[in-house]
Parts: structure tokens; sequence; C-alpha cells
């Protein structure tokens, strides 16, 4: 089964996730001018054969669903998903598609980012919390200053557990 056809059949359409493809001409519009290294515009990858690497376009409010559905207690792929398939040391284990830190409270704290040439992404969560940082950017992974994308996601999230 394709790549797109597995994300839309039990992912996408499931979750009401109807801004979310693979297609950038799907995606129109509501698709930002991405940006390179430089700051010049640049235009959305085609990932082709290594579309499973990053070739989602998403929106903050259907990555907000994504995530609301890792809050549900259910015995699905979701929550396989986040199970620790490899331990990288005390501080930090890693699911299917997670990287699982424990936070300043003591709590999982899942984390994944990607980018391309015009764009960079950051989403953590704390399913046990139902707190989440989602970071959309039209900054390119290339941009010397990219890691501050995390940072400001890993910021955003501890501000969220003060009182």
């Amino acid at each position: 089964t394709p790549y797109a056809e597995l994300l839309n059949t039990h992912i996408f359409q499931p979750l009401g996730m109807s801004n979310s493809t693979l297609k950038i001409e799907e995606a129109g519009q509501n698709l930002v001018q991405g940006l390179d290294a430089g700051g010049n515009e640049t235009e959305a990858w085609d990932m082709g054969v290594f579309e499973g690497a990053g070739a989602i376009l998403s929106s903050t409010m259907d990555l907000s669903t994504f995530v609301k559905a890792h809050f549900e207690e259910n015995d699905d792929a979701l929550s396989l998903a986040t199970s620790p398939t490899f331990l990288v040391n005390d501080n930090l284990r890693i699911g299917l598609g997670w990287h699982i830190l424990k936070s300043d409270s003591g709590q999982d704290l899942y984390w994944h980012n990607g980018g391309t040439g015009g764009y960079s992404a950051s989403v953590f969560m704390m399913p046990n919390e139902k707190k989440a940082v989602i970071v959309l950017s039209n900054v390119s992974a290339f941009h010397p200053l990219v890691s501050r994308i995390d940072e400001l996601g890993f910021e955003l999230i501890k501000l969220q557990n003060q009182p």
C-alpha cells in the first residue's frame, strides 16, 4: 500500500485531518512560502521515494488533532508509537516516531522535529498532562539558527508546567 494511502486511511481521515497531505498541489495557497538557509524564497521539496522522511504538509490545527489523539488512553497504533523501543541513556528513549525525554516534573515528554530546505517543525507533547506545543516555521532546516525553533518549543512546554 502506498505511504500516502496508509496515512490517509489510518491517520488523516479517521482523525479528520483535512489540511494534511503529501501533495504540494493539495496544500495550495495554505502553504506558507519556504525560505532557504539564506532567507531567500525556495520551493517546497518534492520528497519522491523519501516521502516517509518528511513529505507531510500539515497545519497547526491538524497537528493539534493528532497530538490530542495521543492524550486518549487507547490500545492502538498511537500508543504503540509512544512506547519506548530503544534506550539511549537515562534521560532519552526512542519510540516509533518519538524521542522520549523526562521533563523537569518527571513526566514523559515526547518530541519530534524535522525540516527541509524551506521549512522546520517541532512537536512536543506530554500526554499525561494533556499539554503540547507545536512550532511550524518557514525557516530552512539548514539555517544557522534553526536550533532556536527546538529551543523555543522546549521553553514553551516548560512554561506550561509552571503553576
